[in-house]
C-alpha cells in the first residue's frame, strides 16, 4: 500500500437474506479515491438491490446522486458473469458486475486513480 493511502473496510450478514457485505474504501487525506461494494451469497440479489443503488449516491464531486442511484438499479437485471458494466460520471467510474443471483460489486474510483494519486504524493 502507497503512504498515506487508507483502507477501511466493514462486513456484515444481512439477516433477511443470509448474503455477506463487504465494503472497502480506499482515502487519500480527506478524499475517497476508491470504492467497492460486494453483496455475496445465495440469494445475494434481494440485498444487492438495496445497498447498491444506496452505495452509489456517495458524495463525491460531480456525482448526481438520483441518477447514479437510478443505473445501478436499471443495470443490476443486466449483469451477467465476465461482463463488467460501467458508466463514467465526471472524473468518475462506476463499474457493476458479478455472477447473477450469488455476486454483485460496485467498484467506484477515480477514473485514473492511479495517476492521479501518483501526483498527490509526490
Amino acid at each position: 500500500m502507497l503512504p498515506g493511502v487508507w483502507v477501511r473496510r466493514a462486513s456484515e450478514v444481512d439477516p433477511d437474506t443470509g448474503a455477506e457485505m463487504v465494503v472497502e474504501v480506499y482515502s487519500y487525506g480527506d478524499g475517497v479515491i476508491y470504492y467497492r461494494a460486494s453483496v455475496s451469497g445465495v440469494d445475494a440479489e434481494p440485498t444487492a438491490s438495496w445497498l447498491l443503488p444506496y452505495l452509489a449516491t456517495a458524495p463525491f464531486d460531480g456525482n448526481p446522486q438520483v441518477e447514479s442511484k437510478r443505473w445501478v438499479e436499471e443495470s443490476l437485471p443486466k449483469v451477467r458473469q465476465g461482463n463488467p458494466l460501467k458508466r463514467q460520471v465526471g472524473e468518475g467510474v462506476f463499474t457493476l458486475s458479478g455472477a447473477p443471483k450469488r455476486f454483485y460489486t460496485l467498484e467506484v474510483s477515480h477514473r485514473d486513480y492511479e495517476s492521479w494519486l501518483s501526483q498527490h504524493l509526490r
